[in-house]
């Protein structure tokens, strides 16, 4: 028997041999062909229906384009960082590469190319539709005021594809069952009750139930909305005008606020409230963990967001439902005093952008291809396969996941210390170390804020330094441009908008440096 595994053993490893080679001589066979243009599309999205999405709109391009070859590279998140970063050195990277919201403005200017040139002009693919003729850049429902790059660089890096937003799925069955009807919980009281109410009939019952399922990434949907719903008047007296580019930070410079603020301790109450409904442990589990526990019916919500639609659905064998999470009014008794209401979603939430890398050998190929996917035609097919929202406009909202349709009315948001998950900087490693003090059945606001108290000082100096620096790096980096563009021939829009920017580049810089003047002496 023994034997035989072995022999089976070597055998795969040949296999997989063989296979890799056939995939390498197909690879240089298509590069060698002159008339066949082949390009490389690498994201993170493997959630349900995702990549046949992908591959719908990849066919119906090469329909057009006979000669173009679209090819998919969908990596696992957790490797997706240290894959995308091997490729850039080995420079060998895919075409487009999917950008998240931490990506660098170092990385961006390093190794993709920007899309700005190209989003001032109309999308080819819009004709015969109400966005002919339209500035590509015009035609997003959220604009591309959040693109990467925009913010400190005025250079667009990418377009989004998609938009997301949150929300508490159900099982709909059992919550008939727990609460005798089908009504959504109102107001954050009514949502404690649903938990409450359903800590009681796992235990009358005798069920390995939870209210909801938890792990680090749901944490980091459900618990820091939460605590945000705490800092929104808080925000407002600290940067009415929504100016600040670092309001957590800038929060925790000299006197403007501390831990012991009220608002930052209801905060801390309310997300180990909530936390206390979750699996115990919810923290070492990861994302597939608690929509796997959700499926098997261990849990009666979990709340994620639209791009976990079609997985969750494919993955349960009962009707879902769906809720907008309550958050605590102003007339809620104990939370109420911090918070001014909902938060709008206008305006965030998009994503799914792809960043063209300086070493494509097949630029406008690939930046025509994105033009394809975000016309009128390619969203409304990708997010019909995909169940997501469409981030173009005039494109329907597919019926399914009409639910998740953001909320165009509300108030700002308020800030969070640091991000429970894709953080990064002193402040978010000092939180992640302590956050077990606070959602650990032994733990407590007080021990929590007693650990953070310890070293927040020095973290924000550090986090404060660093951005700092980049704003430097950004300045010099301008400096560089200008000096050029002033050998050339005259290009006035071109050399206006660098003016602009570096100035606010400056402007940003100074004022931070100024401010971080403090938080280094109070580190000291």
């Amino acid at each position: 028997m023994q034997r035989w595994l072995n022999r089976f053993g070597i055998a795969l490893l040949l296999l997989a041999a063989l296979a890799s080679i056939i995939q390498v001589i197909w690879r240089a066979k298509a590069d060698a062909d002159p008339q066949q243009i082949t390009i490389r599309i690498c994201h993170w999205q493997l959630e349900s229906g995702l990549r046949e999405a992908y591959d719908e709109v990849a066919r119906a391009y090469m329909a057009l384009h006979p000669n173009v070859k679209i090819v998919q590279l969908p990596v696992p998140g957790r490797f997706y960082g240290t894959y995308t970063a091997t490729q850039i050195v080995g420079e060998d990277p895919p075409d487009l590469i999917q950008l998240g919201s931490s990506i660098s403005d170092a990385a961006l200017a390093d190794y993709y190319v920007p899309l700005s040139r190209y989003v001032e002009e109309p999308n080819p693919y819009n004709k015969g539709t109400p966005l002919e003729g339209v500035a590509w850049r015009d035609t997003f429902k959220s604009g591309l005021a959040r693109a990467p790059g925009v913010d400190r660089m005025m250079e667009y890096f990418a377009v989004p594809s998609i938009e997301v937003t949150g929300r508490m799925y159900c099982n709909l069955p059992l919550y008939e069952k727990v609460m005798g009807h089908r009504n959504p919980p109102r107001n954050y009281r009514e949502f404690l009750d649903v938990c409450e109410r359903t800590t009681a009939y796992a235990k009358t019952h005798q069920l390995k139930l939870m209210p909801i399922a938890g792990s680090r990434f749901n944490a980091n949907v459900l618990l820091d909305r939460l605590f945000r719903s705490q800092t929104q008047k808080l925000a407002l007296q600290r940067d009415p005008l929504d100016t600040l580019s670092t309001p957590s930070l800038l929060a925790f410079v000299g006197n403007r606020t501390s831990l012991d603020d009220p608002a930052i301790r209801s905060g801390m109450a309310i997300m180990r409230e909530v936390a206390g409904y979750m699996s115990p442990g919810f923290m070492q589990f990861d994302r597939d963990d608690a929509i796997f526990h959700f499926g098997q019916g261990r849990a009666l919500m979990i709340m994620t967001g639209s791009w976990d639609y079609g997985s969750i659905v494919t993955q349960s064998n009962f009707e879902i439902g769906v809720f907008d999470m309550p958050m605590p009014g102003p007339d809620d008794p104990v939370y109420g005093p911090y918070t001014l209401g909902p938060t709008t979603e206008s305006g965030v939430g998009a994503g799914g952008g792809l960043g063209l890398t300086n070493a494509s050998p097949n630029r406008e190929t690939a930046v025509d291809f994105i033009r394809f996917l975000t016309s009128v035609r390619g969203n409304q097919m990708f997010v019909n396969r995909a169940k997501w929202l469409p981030s173009v406009r005039y494109v329907e909202v597919p019926p399914e996941v009409r639910a998740f349709a953001q909320r165009a009315d509300g108030y700002p948001d308020g800030f969070a210390i640091a991000p429970i998950m894709w953080g990064s900087g002193e402040v978010y490693r000092l939180q992640s170390n302590n956050l077990h003090l606070l959602f650990d059945r032994e733990g407590s606001v007080q021990k929590f804020a007693d650990a953070m108290q310890t070293g927040i000082t020095s973290a924000v100096a550090a986090d404060l330094t660093r951005q700092v620096r980049g704003y430097r790096d950004n300045v010099a980096r301008f400096d560089a441009e200008h000096a050029a563009l002033l050998q050339l021939p005259p290009s006035t829009q071109r050399l206006s908008q660098l003016r602009e920017l570096q100035t606010a580049q400056e402007v940003h810089w100074l004022w931070l440096l100024r401010e971080s003047r403090p938080a280094a002496k109070g580190a000291n």
